[in-house]
């Protein structure tokens, strides 16, 4: 029998810096919904160019978008790219939980 609460899949890499900093970079994104396409606050634009779907052996079928910025490398920084809604709308709720 399973006492209090069950940890999240990536609950040890959640603990690491790198982590920490993708997760506050992603939640200063701002998104406009007309063009579909996320903003930076230093201006740098994501824009979504493809769509990624996977089946599950349940047969259960996920989308992730997949937005990029192709002027992140300009100041010799690692491209930023993969931001999935569906993911961290249920990563976020089960967090609460």
């Amino acid at each position: 029998m399973l006492k209090g609460k069950l940890k999240p899949s990536n609950y040890k890499k959640s603990k690491t810096r790198k982590y920490k900093k993708d997760m506050e970079f992603r939640k200063n994104l701002k998104y406009d919904e007309k063009q579909d396409k996320y903003l930076s606050p230093d201006g740098k634009e994501f824009i979504r160019c493809k769509d990624k779907h996977t089946k599950k052996k349940s047969g259960y079928i996920s989308t992730t978008k997949t937005y990029r910025c192709f002027d992140w490398n300009t100041n010799g920084q690692k491209q930023k790219e993969y931001i999935s809604e569906t993911f961290q709308k249920y990563r976020e709720k089960s967090l609460k939980i």
